[in-house]
Formats: C-alpha cells, sequence, structure tokens
C-alpha cells in the first residue's frame, strides 16, 4: 500500500516536471518570438529610411529627359498597382491578429483585401510595357500571380481553417515575395542607371 502512494506521488512529480518545462520552453519562445520582432521591427524601419534617402536622390526630369516622359509613366502605373498590392497584403495580414476566431466582417474584409490584390494582377495584365522594361514587368506580374494564386488558396484554407491550404497560402505569398524584391531591385537598378 505505501509503495503505491509513492507510485503516484511520483507520478504527479513528474507530470508537474514536464509541466514546468512546457510552461518554460513556452516562455523562452515568446521571449525569441518578442526579441526577433524588435530586432524585425528596427531592420525595417532601417531599411525604410535608406529607402527613402535612395527615392529622393532620384532625378525625375533627368530620367525623363533620358528615357522620355512615357517610361516615367508606366514605372509611375506599376508602382502605384503594386502599392495598392502590397496595401491589401498588409490589410489581409491585419486581418489574421484574430483567426481563427473571426467575426463575419472580418472574414468580409479578408476576402475583400484579397480581391484587391487579384484586381492588382489584372491591372498589370492590361499593360504594356515599353521594350526596355518587359523584364521590369514580367517579374511584377509574376509576383502578383503567386499573391493571386495565395489569395485563392489562403481565402479558402483559413476560413475552412485546413492547415494544408494555409501552408500552401504562405508558401506562394513567400514565392510572390520574392518576386517582388527581385522586381524592385531591377526597378531601382533601372532608374538609377538612367540617371547616373
Amino acid at each position: 500500500m505505501p509503495r503505491k502512494k509513492k507510485n503516484k506521488k511520483n507520478k504527479k512529480y513528474l507530470i508537474l516536471l514536464i509541466l514546468l518545462i512546457g510552461v518554460i520552453f513556452a516562455l523562452l519562445y515568446f521571449v525569441f518570438v518578442l526579441v526577433s520582432k524588435k530586432e524585425t521591427k528596427k531592420e525595417t524601419k532601417k531599411e525604410s529610411i535608406q529607402q527613402q534617402s535612395i527615392q529622393e536622390e532620384f532625378d525625375e526630369e533627368r530620367f525623363c529627359e533620358e528615357e522620355g516622359p512615357e517610361m516615367l509613366e508606366y514605372i509611375e502605373e506599376l508602382e502605384a498597382i503594386m502599392d495598392k498590392a502590397a496595401k491589401a497584403m498588409g490589410g489581409r495580414g491585419e486581418n489574421l491578429k484574430n483567426w481563427p476566431n473571426w467575426t463575419q466582417s472580418e472574414i468580409e474584409n479578408f476576402v475583400a483585401e484579397g480581391k484587391l490584390i487579384k484586381e492588382a494582377y489584372q491591372e498589370v495584365q492590361e499593360l504594356s510595357p515599353p521594350e526596355k522594361l518587359t523584364s521590369l514587368h514580367w517579374k511584377m506580374e509574376t509576383a502578383l500571380s503567386f499573391w493571386r494564386e495565395g489569395v485563392s488558396v489562403g481565402n479558402e484554407g483559413f476560413i475552412s481553417q485546413d492547415d494544408n491550404l494555409i501552408n500552401d497560402c504562405v508558401r506562394l505569398t513567400s514565392k510572390g515575395n520574392d518576386w517582388i524584391q527581385e522586381f524592385q531591385e531591377e526597378l531601382r537598378e533601372f532608374k538609377f542607371s538612367s540617371t547616373d
């Protein structure tokens, strides 16, 4: 009889120890995530300041003299479409804060932001790029095609809480992000090589 009590007592301590270890790991994870987010915010702010100073150095007048005003108009159209899509993607991310406990309004907002991304893709498809900018145009169209596909998969995945679809959405969105980065690098190179 005393042995059974001792085994039960040992099991209780073992369970408490496992729970304590789990709590410690969870706390370490949250501390790591918070530190990572702060570092990411610092880096993002630093990159934003660098981007801003680079954009201030861009000489539109000189660019128009060398490349022509239609080239600048086309680039401005692309940038406006990209801005629209990026804001919509940010809105979708904002809507995910309360997921999976969404209200009907949050579901509708999530879907509406996705429609804006699909519209942006359609707008890019309707543009005819100048010959010098076909590569740039293609990169943006490719990026938005991944985002568009991610929107469709994501809408279904997040609303139905299907992990496989959510993972597909994340993968597609990430591929789109990679192409957006390529687009931005090529755009920066083109704008500044034309004004050097």
